[in-house]
């Protein structure tokens, strides 16, 4: 069994306890010498039935499930809602606590090489897994590839500061600018456009954040309408007593 690591600089759980995120990004030379290449993930709808998260590999006691597992332009998305063992709740803790102090948590996934092909790339022998079966998705200490994210899952309970949290959401959005930024511009270098699946999550993304937007403006909103009633209320009162203090010969 081999594991290939990935490093996550932000993550999100939800009030359930559920972590989503690349396990695995396609394309990227890591630090052990090899590169996924696109369509290697051979078992995903297995990997979904069968499939475990765990913590640094240990197969004995399983911490998450795999609810979702699909590949994209940057490579493998999981989402993996945790289990209510005091194991797996504490992993969730650690997860929620390093992200809270501007850490970054690890992701590797555990998988079976079916075919690969060594080749000399800059005169270095790369390994390319051409095709795997993956087995389990393990939040590690030691990541050696920095390239993957992960990415905002649905709203919830964070056990975070308010603040701390939005200093990570707005984190991992100028994260994601920048990846874009970055790929647009090897593809102008290249001569060539962004793809279509590049062009989908940016859709995606921004009809998310204008929803949110409105979401945001619509709460605002409401927090302003108390004060307005409030103050009617205090005016209805105000004059209610002067009718009464003038019916009785006083003045207010």
């Amino acid at each position: 069994m081999e594991h290939l690591f990935l490093e996550l600089k932000s993550a999100n759980l939800s009030d359930a306890g559920e972590l989503s995120g690349y396990g695995n990004v396609t394309g990227n030379l890591d630090r052990a010498g090899e590169i996924v290449m696109p369509g290697a993930y051979k078992n995903l709808d297995e990997f979904v039935r069968s499939g475990f998260g765990a913590v640094g590999h240990d197969w004995k006691q399983p911490v998450a499930m795999i609810a979702e597992a699909r590949e994209d332009a940057n490579g493998l998305y999981v989402r993996m809602p945790f289990h209510t063992t005091q194991e797996a709740q504490d992993c969730r803790k650690i997860v929620q606590e390093r992200l809270a102090a501007g850490k970054t948590v690890g992701l590797s996934i555990g998988y079976r090489v079916l075919e690969d092909e060594w080749k000399t790339t800059e005169g270095k022998q790369v390994r390319y897994l051409k095709s795997l079966e993956v087995y389990e998705v393990s939040v590690v200490t030691v990541p050696a590839n920095p390239a993957a994210l992960v990415l905002s899952a649905k709203g919830g309970k964070v056990d975070m500061p308010l603040e701390d949290h939005t200093l990570c959401m707005v984190d991992a959005l100028e994260q994601w600018v920048g990846r874009l930024k970055a790929r647009s511009d090897d593809r102008v270098k290249a001569g060539r456009t962004l793809s279509g699946s590049t062009r989908d999550c940016m859709s995606r993304a921004c009809e998310a954040m204008m929803e949110a937007h409105a979401r945001l403006s619509e709460l605002m909103e409401s927090t302003d309408k108390p004060k307005e009633i409030d103050q009617e209320l205090a005016a209805l009162q105000i004059a209610a007593l002067t009718r009464q203090a003038a019916r009785r010969g006083m003045a207010l």
